[in-house]
């Protein structure tokens, strides 16, 4: 067996020239989502959501840089991790400037959920059930979300 070989597909070296550069051009908004990336690719949430959060701050009324800082963290998480306040505050900003988007719908409701803000939750995900199809295999998966908040 090799020993020393790095096993992930994003070599350490380049996320660390990377992140190097973007001391040196903080204003370089693809840089910092690149890197939000490149964190979340190698497992480091907290500097994931530090970079992705240099992003949002270039932008911080740029719906498109707020769900792509959104997407890259969530991503790669566990579906029932907690979603870190930061994210849960970008997901409110999205949901203020583009609402009804079914993603933000349903992590909004999730965070609310974990937050034991059921009333929450489920007004996101009541939202969320009225436009979707009846017949779509994530509709019944979210009605059994909804009733098990619900407590039956």
């Amino acid at each position: 067996a090799v020993t020393g070989v790095q096993t992930c597909a994003l070599p350490i070296w380049m996320v660390e020239r990377l992140a190097a550069k973007m001391e040196n051009e903080p204003s370089d908004l693809d840089g910092w989502l690149r890197l939000g990336r490149a964190y979340a690719v190698l497992g480091d949430g907290d500097k994931a959501l530090a970079a992705y959060g240099k992003a949002v701050a270039l932008k911080p009324s740029d719906a498109g840089v707020l769900m792509q800082a959104v997407q890259g963290f969530l991503e790669r998480r566990a579906p029932t991790a907690p979603v870190p306040a930061e994210v849960v505050g970008w997901l409110r900003k999205i949901e203020s400037l583009t609402p009804g988007q079914p993603s933000v719908l349903w992590f909004l409701g999730l965070a609310s959920a974990q937050e034991g803000k059921k009333d929450e939750a489920l007004v996101f995900w009541s939202r969320l059930l009225a436009s979707m199809p009846a017949e779509a295999p994530e509709t019944q998966t979210l009605k059994q979300a909804m009733a098990a908040l619900r407590g039956g």
